[in-house]
């Protein structure tokens, strides 16, 4: 099977949902891709529909916003998405880019969670709230 960017955040997905039995976060992705006719088109960015929203935006205890863009081991940022990591940046959101094979953004992911220890849920099923 090929593997295109939309199959790796799919397997990303699935891995994001196991570390779910290990911290408390959530996730989500904003369906900001594909054709649309253009009155659609108008509707959505009348509702707020931005270019260059990250693929996945993880929510992590006390507030904390964390934007995931995922990109194949060749693939570079949009325009757009290098735009909304420098305002990320300005504002002072983490803004990574996962890119490379599933075990390597694996890997990136959890270098992402290694500065959210304090939402690990203990055995017993509270969270730990070190910070």
């Amino acid at each position: 099977m090929k593997i295109n960017e939309s199959i790796l955040q799919q397997q990303i997905v699935v891995y994001l949902k196991s570390k779910q039995d290990y911290y408390l976060f959530r996730y989500f992705h904003c369906p900001n891709e594909g054709k649309r006719k253009v009155w659609y088109l108008k509707k959505l960015k009348a509702m707020g529909l931005k270019n260059g929203v990250p693929d996945l935006i993880l929510e992590f205890p006390k507030s904390k916003f964390v934007y995931c863009e995922i990109k194949m081991p060749k693939g570079r940022l949009s325009p757009a998405q290098r735009h909304w990591k420098v305002v990320s940046n300005i504002l002072g959101t983490p803004f990574y880019v996962l890119q490379g094979t599933i075990d390597e953004c694996k890997k990136q992911i959890d270098k992402i969670f290694q500065d959210y220890q304090y939402a690990q849920i203990q055995k017993n099923g509270r969270r730990k709230l070190n910070k």
